[in-house]
């Protein structure tokens, strides 16, 4: 009774350090103070835990763990990607208030018309999902893309271009193809 007791312990045990191990990927923080901390990075965590927690942690290659606060990052890097810290200012619906907070984003198409992915914790499916925002470098107008209605919004930053705006007619354009339109347009916006 004691060797399966013993057992299952050691295997509980092994499972939550294998877990808390797999959040860590190799990567940098790039702090507001200059600094770049190499390693393995556990990436922040989402949504209401992302606000209590608000950290990132950092196992240093020389063997030191370090804790960064949110606040005082201004890049870095997890997973394969790169996140950037950025001003996201939105508009409250109904009510028309501009609320203004700090996001970190993945830059993933670059150009004259730019567009980011930004990952948050959907609570009612309780999985990370994602929304595109989308800015022009030369107005620098920077919006979210709503999964309803973006069509119109992308329409706008590629006025005249007859091949991108035939492919948001196209009923067989969903979301997940936006990284390849933006690409596409600004190609022909050069």
């Amino acid at each position: 009774m004691k060797t399966l007791l013993a057992l299952l312990i050691s295997f509980f045990l092994f499972g939550y350090v294998y877990s808390q191990e797999s959040d860590f990927s190799a990567g940098y923080v790039v702090t507001t103070a200059g600094d770049t901390l190499k390693g393995k990075v556990r990436d922040r965590k989402y949504g209401f835990q992302d606000e209590l927690i608000n950290k990132l942690t950092v196992k240093m290659e020389n063997g030191k763990v370090k804790r960064v606060k949110k606040k005082n990052v201004v890049t870095y890097s997890w997973g394969g990607e790169e996140f950037e810290r950025m001003k996201v200012s939105t508009e409250i619906p109904f009510v028309k208030i501009d609320v203004s907070s700090d996001e970190f984003m993945v830059r993933i198409v670059d150009g004259s018309v730019e567009l980011y992915k930004h990952y948050y914790n959907d609570f009612d499916c309780g999985t990370i999902e994602y929304l595109y925002f989308i800015k022009d470098r030369v107005t620098d107008d920077f919006k979210r893309l709503p999964v309803i209605g973006y069509k119109s919004i992308i329409r706008k930053y590629f006025l005249g271009k007859d091949r991108i705006t035939a492919k948001l007619d196209n009923s067989g354009y969903r979301y997940g193809d936006i990284p390849d339109l933006i690409r596409e347009g600004n190609s022909e916006r050069r």
